[in-house]
């Protein structure tokens, strides 16, 4: 089925072995997770294909957020799958097949991650993803950090850390991957973990393929932590993190509510920088979700309640600096500078015409002054041919044919000329407050009671056609029926 671009509110999207398509995974209100094709070969007009559904209110909804991620190492599979992992009290986990296969539902016991926004994938090796994520803390961990590897073709095979050596803040913000490509194990990439207090770690991270077992740091490794010089950059907590090959972005909002761009790449140093971005930008939304395709950074952002705005695709070459798709607006940033010129422009012109004024006023008073002076002239010789007569009954008179120039007449006015600053009201400025930053709970409702220091940080299935959702509940696999378009 082609058509429109659906609306999720909590979307994953993911890369397509073809390199112009991409993923897009949500879930409707009644529990019916949905999977479409998105080619983006005309990034204007996108056409979206269903390829599968799988639907199960149980484990599947729609108020949780989710992540998708492709298996780079496995690429050389046609039916290679993307991971969909789902967060919050319902924190299952599946792969979903371009042939339309959707694995069951997975989770780790009495196990949640928290956000999407803390779930970071670091390594990928053939079928192998490994992932740094924030859960809840159980009694057999040092800290609510985990190491994830799942597995594309097995999925059955995940699993997890049980201790974890070096651990970042338990109070993050936000956390962002970066993927290094190797062909064999163990492979070394980052995690940079930005914490609530405007600060940022960045960590090598080591992934391995070794078997589990019960020494800590068997599948992830976190070492070697360096500060992130963050140039005054604040995140708000709407921040999306995108990983790449080599270098992290951040989207997030600008103060007129445009998306601004961030990076970070570990083999140029630790320095967050701003992307200079060329050109017009699309408006920034909490709900956008986003992912690396190539060299670019697609986004999704779905039709909100509040807008008329269709759901729509944009991509950002990183290349190149440049945004494409539609609903494209220019920054603040961009109107300010000729704004600045324009008013340095208009003060130069008043300065200049206040100059030629002045001149003009000079040069009347001395013309004004050499008329008086030609009359007094003319005035003195008349006055001297009397004297000449009379030179015996009076004194000759003495006259200053100079006047002085140095006060102001008082007949001239003075002109004074108060710059008032421009406002354009079509530029009014936007004033973002970023909400406060919601604390994290120390477990997902879900998780009650705590697991106990034996329990296996293995995966588990969970029960098909129960409605018991508890941390307790038996795991009695059930088959499960697929749909396929």
């Amino acid at each position: 089925m082609n058509g429109t671009i659906p609306t999720y509110q909590n979307a994953c999207v993911a890369p397509i072995i073809s390199g112009s398509s991409v993923w897009l995974i949500g879930v409707t209100g009644a529990g019916k997770l949905e999977a479409y094709s998105v080619s983006l070969t005309d990034i204007d007009s996108p056409s979206a294909t269903l390829v599968t559904t799988q639907f199960d209110p149980s484990f599947w909804s729609s108020d949780a957020q989710r992540a998708c991620f492709n298996y780079p190492g496995n690429q050389a599979d046609p039916n290679s799958p993307i991971m969909m992992q789902q967060f919050g009290r319902m924190s299952y986990f599946t792969n979903v097949y371009p042939n339309g296969t959707v694995n069951a539902a997975y989770h780790f016991p009495k196990v949640g991650f928290f956000s999407n926004k803390l779930f970071s994938f670091t390594a990928g090796v053939e079928n192998l993803n490994w992932y740094t994520a924030l859960s809840n803390v159980s009694g057999t961990t040092k800290s609510a950090w985990t190491g994830l590897r799942l597995n594309a073709t097995r999925i059955a095979n995940s699993s997890r850390d049980v201790h974890i050596a070096m651990y970042p803040t338990p109070n993050p913000r936000l956390s962002v991957g970066i993927f290094e490509p190797a062909s064999t194990t163990p492979i070394h990439g980052y995690l940079v973990v930005f914490g609530d207090n405007n600060d940022g770690t960045l960590y090598t991270t080591m992934a391995t393929a070794t078997p589990k077992g019960l020494s800590e740091d068997q599948i992830l490794t976190l070492a070697r932590p360096q500060p992130v010089d963050m140039a005054g950059i604040t995140f708000s907590n709407d921040a999306i993190p995108v990983s790449m090959t080599h270098v992290a972005y951040i989207l997030d909002r600008a103060s007129d509510g445009s998306t601004v761009l961030y990076s970070i790449n570990p083999n140029q140093g630790v320095k967050l920088q701003r992307v200079d971005v060329q050109g017009d930008v699309p408006w920034f939304s909490p709900n956008m979700t986003a992912t690396a395709l190539n060299s670019q950074i697609v986004v999704y952002t779905p039709m909100t309640r509040s807008s008329t705005a269709p759901s729509r695709f944009n991509s950002f070459d990183t290349d190149k600096k440049t945004w494409a798709g539609p609903g494209l607006i220019t920054p603040e940033s961009k109107i300010k500078a000729p704004l600045v010129v324009s008013i340095i422009g208009g003060v130069v012109g008043g300065l200049v015409v206040i100059a030629i004024i002045f001149i003009l006023v000079i040069r009347h008073r001395r013309k004004s002054s050499d008329r008086t002076i030609n009359h007094a002239s003319s005035t003195a010789s008349v006055q001297g041919q009397q004297q000449q007569q009379h030179y015996l009954q009076q004194p000759m008179q003495q006259y200053n044919p100079r006047p002085s120039y140095i006060s102001q007449s008082k007949d001239v006015p003075v002109f004074q000329q108060q710059q008032q600053q421009y406002v354009d009201p079509s530029q009014e400025r936007y004033t973002y407050m970023p909400p406060p930053l919601t604390t994290f709970p120390q477990y997902p409702n879900i998780f009650q009671p705590q697991v106990d220091p034996a329990a296996s940080p293995t995966h588990t299935q969970p029960p098909y056609g129960s409605s018991d959702n508890s941390a307790g509940a038996p795991y009695t696999q059930i088959p499960s029926t697929f749909s396929n378009p």
